[in-house]
């Protein structure tokens, strides 16, 4: 059985995958707070989410704004960004470091579906109620 596009429910995934991003977000960056960042770090999840972020609110951010922004080791956090270029999960324009840095479709693919696994695994879908 087919179902029909809706637009309303499309939009309500999308808004909850924000809410539950900026949470992802908030929470690791509360624990390398806490636990130290040199131990807690997830810079290729913090990297995506930010871009997933960014690209919400029609931010243009560079490669040297990511990498000032997660507040780690320069040479590291652009070490993860060529990693995620050579996966195809992010682009950066023209530039090098001061080139907007964007995330392909497979990449915003694949980190709606890590949002989506995390609201499941805390009990929220990504329509924005228990699961």
């Amino acid at each position: 059985m087919m179902t029909e596009y809706e637009p309303a429910a499309h939009q309500a995934k999308d808004d909850q995958r924000l809410v539950l991003g900026r949470k992802m977000l908030s929470a690791q960056e509360a624990i390398a707070s806490k636990f130290g960042s040199h131990f807690a770090a997830n810079i290729a999840l913090e990297l995506m989410l930010e871009l997933f972020l960014a690209a919400a609110g029609d931010e243009g951010i560079t490669a040297n704004e990511a990498i000032r922004r997660r507040g780690r080791s320069a040479n590291v956090t652009w070490r993860w960004i060529v990693a995620l270029q050579d996966d195809g999960l992010v682009q950066l324009a023209d530039g090098g470091r001061s080139g907007v840095l964007a995330l392909t479709s497979r990449g915003v693919d694949r980190i709606g579906a890590t949002i989506d696994a995390f609201g499941d695994s805390v009990g929220l879908s990504a329509t924005g109620g228990p699961s």
